[in-house]
């Protein structure tokens, strides 16, 4: 039987209240200065990578992920009187690393411009997507008020995206041609959907709900879905792959255009869907491996969010997430859990550890964002503390 949101609220309350009266370590106890988190990995020229082990090779799958979550941050931290402290050696601005990543200036991003096998934006496994997207627009958005030079390369990658001929669907690059490049009816890529139009309007400091094209509610609806989405799959302590994202997407709506108008939940689908297609090709080819997205059902919509979807409807509603491992990461160090092997196989020793009474270090967002970024596997903990402050500032 799946929890109620009510019920779902009320045993995070109970495991934050045991937390603050009964635990030894208080919340945050592991934070650090800015400049005390183990040094980024960068490349060669200076792009954020990942590293695969202590001597292992560089990892290019998340760069223009990192880079934007970077660089959004930053300048966030900024708005807050609150600067990052910790200067970069190479590309010391935003318009240097757009420049390596949209190397042909033609709109096309990359994962990564040079490292195999993300140099590849078509690429259907490695190539560009919408979680590699996200970041960056909302960084080149918010960077354009200082320098406006970068609302171009912004305009130029909303304009190359591939547009179905038939429906006329966005979809981010990783991806191909149905049936053929010739005839280019429907692409396969990451679909671009209404939340994601919301967001780039956002980025560009345009409000979405004023849009002529309509887009704005079903787009504030999306979001909505997103937050429920997360929220049920964080019932696993290990997924947190995508609350990077959403917070990306929830911070730039409660800093640009925040929704007011109170919107009911969306009944599904709210994606668009695959169109009608000429049934000669169809049967001639198959359908095309158009690439859909889960969406929630009416019964989780209502276990997860409030009846009425506003801005500050969704925030409050994320803000319930449940504490995933980052919230123990002290507890598992001390007790010599190493982070660094196959969670599949710390599991049960992670889950004996908390059912024991093992003490959070972290609430739940921000403890979201440090198991993504722990440093045993070989990723970036100061990503994560960069975020620390924002995090309490508008997601606690």
């Amino acid at each position: 039987m799946s929890t109620t949101r009510r019920e779902f609220i009320r045993n995070v309350s109970i495991v934050a209240s045991t937390a603050l009266i009964g635990g030894e370590t208080p919340l945050y106890a592991s934070i650090k200065t800015d400049d005390s988190y183990p040094p980024i990995h960068y490349d060669a020229e200076g792009l954020i990578v990942h590293k695969r082990g202590p001597n292992g090779s560089l990892d290019g799958g998340d760069t223009c992920q990192r880079e934007g979550w970077y660089w959004f941050g930053v300048w966030v931290r900024e708005q807050m009187q609150d600067p990052w402290k910790v200067p970069r050696e190479k590309l010391k601005t935003l318009s240097d690393v757009v420049g390596l990543l949209e190397p042909k200036r033609d709109g096309v991003f990359y994962r990564h411009p040079k490292l195999a096998p993300w140099n590849n934006p078509y690429d259907k496994d490695y190539g560009f997507s919408r979680d590699q997207m996200l970041p960056i627009m909302a960084a080149m958005g918010v960077w354009s008020q200082r320098d406006p030079s970068l609302g171009e390369p912004l305009r130029r990658l909303w304009n190359a995206l591939p547009q179905d001929k038939v429906g006329g669907t966005k979809h981010t690059f990783n991806g191909n041609w149905w049936p053929s490049d010739q005839l280019a009816l429907v692409y396969t890529g990451d679909i671009v959907g209404p939340a994601t139009i919301n967001f780039y309007r956002r980025a560009l400091a345009q409000d979405p709900m004023t849009a002529g094209d309509g887009n704005g509610p079903n787009g504030e609806r999306e979001l909505g879905a997103n937050v429920a989405l997360r929220l049920d799959a964080a019932k696993d302590k290990d997924n947190t792959g995508d609350d990077l994202n959403l917070i990306v997407m929830l911070l730039l709506s409660a800093l640009r255009y925040p929704n007011t108008t109170s919107l009911g939940l969306p009944p599904p689908p709210i994606l668009p869907s695959l169109p009608d297609l000429p049934k000669p090709i169809v049967n001639a080819v198959g359908l095309p491996d158009w690439r859909t997205k889960p969406l929630p059902t009416l019964q989780m919509l209502n276990a997860w969010l409030p009846p009425s979807i506003t801005t500050d409807a969704l925030l409050r509603a994320y803000k319930q997430r449940t504490l995933s491992y980052g919230s123990y990461l002290r507890a598992f160090r001390k007790n010599g859990i190493d982070l660094g092997t196959p969670v599949e196989k710390i599991r049960k020793p992670m889950d004996d550890g908390i059912s024991s009474g093992w003490q959070p270090d972290a609430k739940a967002v921000y403890g979201a964002i440090c198991w993504y970024h722990r440093e045993e596997t070989g990723a970036n903990p100061a990503l994560a503390g960069l975020y620390e402050p924002i995090v309490r500032k508008y997601l606690e």
